[in-house]
């Protein structure tokens, strides 16, 4: 059955007005619903890029996330300690030349590749807090220009490329990492995607276990692997418990105040400066593990108006003298600039450093309250 419906001049009227007011809404509607869908991804990607106000073009660039905050901040140190470390397989031609599982760095692997026609290749992973890529602020660090990057949407991954002073790079980020491939020359952005897809994700890399070895003290021995530099220190490779019970000074000596200290959250390091109302300075530092003696300070926490010890107190073997501080091996130098005293202790390397004269006995005597 047809049901017929007579309108009257008042209803077409009134059609004529709300037909055209629908489609205008209908309009609007579907615009909104356009920008909100479209910026809800935005909303999602790890990186945050600021645009010009009369261009399109990309004048910032950052991981989002906290400003200031690194893997060394005590809040996020323990989520990044176990950093990941994934597995490049480059296309054929590329041979691994550093494999950045062994190297000594924190929270972060750099391998290097070298192709047969002599372009280098860095695969580098890192956590992924807060970092600048790139800004027009010349306050700001940066790593690139923000006139040479492009954003790229590859698949579900936001990916920003570069390509700048004949170097070529893309930073991308996969769960809790951040992950960059730079290679020497001018390359497209489908190269560099393609070295993207040559990441496995699931072939995870297990730093080998070293062979615990305890702590020994020598006398200018070589270290680095160019072998073209030489120190006083420790040496090994012990066991370091997981909270490791850091040495410190009872008290400061008499006249010396605590100016500053330093102590890295969740790791193996610590650094007091102290002062008299003369100016004289006094450093004690605490390490767990190997490490050098009698150096160059460049640790802003504590300055010295020296430079250590110079190539040739590091050529004449008197210029160091061995000494016992509660029972364990240590070293002293005294010299015109600095009074000093290195020693270990179990898993722990220390010393003592005075601008003041001071004699071994003293030296001696300080170090061997430190408990």
């Amino acid at each position: 059955m047809v049901i017929f419906v007579t309108l009257t001049r008042k209803k077409k009227k009134l059609l004529v007005i709300l037909l055209p007011a629908a489609g205008v809404f209908c309009i609007v509607l579907g615009l909104i619903l356009w920008v909100w869908l479209g910026q809800a991804p935005q909303e999602n990607n790890p990186f945050e890029i600021r645009r010009s106000q009369n261009g399109n073009e990309i004048i910032y660039c950052a991981v989002k996330g906290e400003e200031g905050a690194d893997a060394f901040d005590s809040a996020l140190f323990a989520e990044v300690q176990t950093l990941p470390c994934y597995t490049f397989l480059p296309p054929e031609g590329w041979t691994m030349t550093e494999d950045g599982l062994e190297a000594n760095m924190i929270n972060q692997y750099c391998d290097v590749f070298q192709h047969q026609d002599g372009a280098t290749l860095w695969f580098e992973q890192r956590p992924a807090l807060f970092q600048v890529i790139a800004a027009n602020d010349s306050s700001t660090a940066y790593t690139v220009d923000p006139a040479s990057i492009q954003e790229v949407q590859f698949g579900e991954m936001q990916v920003i490329y570069f390509q700048e002073n004949q170097i070529t790079g893309v930073y991308w980020i996969y769960a809790q990492s951040l992950l960059s491939i730079t290679c020497d020359g001018v390359r497209d952005i489908n190269e560099m995607l393609n070295f993207i897809t040559c990441v496995d994700y699931d072939a995870l890399r297990e730093k080998p276990q070293q062979m615990i070895q305890p702590l020994s003290l020598q006398r200018g021995y070589y270290h680095g692997e160019d072998r073209s530099s030489q120190a006083y220190g420790s040496v090994g490779n012990p066991e370091v418990p997981e909270e490791p019970d850091m040495p410190s000074l009872p008290q400061p000596p008499e006249g010396y105040e605590l100016v500053d200290d330093f102590e890295e959250p969740y790791s193996d390091y610590r650094i007091e400066k102290y002062q008299n109302q003369q100016g004289e300075l006094m450093s004690f530092t605490c390490t767990t593990g190997a490490n050098d003696f009698f150096g160059k300070w460049i640790n802003p926490f504590v300055y010295f108006p020296f430079t250590g010890m110079s190539n040739e107190e590091l050529a004449d073997p008197d210029s160091v003298q061995d000494a016992v501080v509660n029972g364990n091996p240590a070293f002293v130098h005294i010299n015109e600039d600095v009074s000093e005293i290195g020693w270990i202790d179990g898993y722990c390397t220390m010393e003592l450093r005075f601008t003041a004269p001071m004699t071994a006995e003293q030296l001696i005597a300080l170090a061997e309250t430190i408990q």
